[in-house]
């Protein structure tokens, strides 16, 4: 079994070399681990989280193939995205883009960064995304369990 959390933001975001003029909205989610296995998403360039990305002085992102193109105008891997003068992103790697609302939406500029690497927002939503092996309906109690018990609202960990 596999589990996620993600929470959600949408800041306006600017490449490096720009400046807050030229800053753009984008949707934040921040996840776990397994977040992108979860979801089925593969990385198309650069790499997924790895424990080295939760250090250092820039946050490690993962963005959408629609913020690598609208954000920074290609090749993002390597690259680095400011929320303000402060606060320096640096992009590991690309993912496919995703619909959340309709199958009709247009793409979107999403990026993903360790939910625990972060503080989520307090006004956060928590989602929970679970891809069990086997027959779902066996792993309800255990989720069921885990929500209610937790010692974390964001995780929910079970063997």
């Amino acid at each position: 079994m596999a589990h996620s959390a993600a929470v959600r933001a949408a800041p306006n975001v600017y490449a490096d070399d720009q400046g807050p003029e030229d800053a753009q909205p984008a949707r934040w989610t921040f996840v776990s681990e397994a977040y992108f296995r979860v979801m089925g998403m593969p990385i198309l360039r650069g790499h997924s989280f790895e424990a080295r990305d939760t250090s250092g002085a820039a946050l490690s992102i993962i963005v959408s193939a629609e913020f690598e193109r609208r954000v920074l105008g290609g090749d993002a891997v390597g690259r680095h995205v400011r929320l303000d003068k402060f606060t320096v992103m640096n992009v590991i790697g690309v993912v496919p883009d995703v619909k959340l609302r309709s199958l009709t939406e247009e793409p979107h500029p999403d990026f993903y960064s360790m939910l625990a690497a972060q503080i989520a927002p307090p006004d956060a939503v928590h989602y929970v995304l679970i891809r069990p092996a086997g027959d779902p309906g066996a792993f309800v109690p255990a989720l069921r369990d885990a929500i209610e018990h937790g010692d974390s609202p964001m995780f929910v960990t079970s063997a």
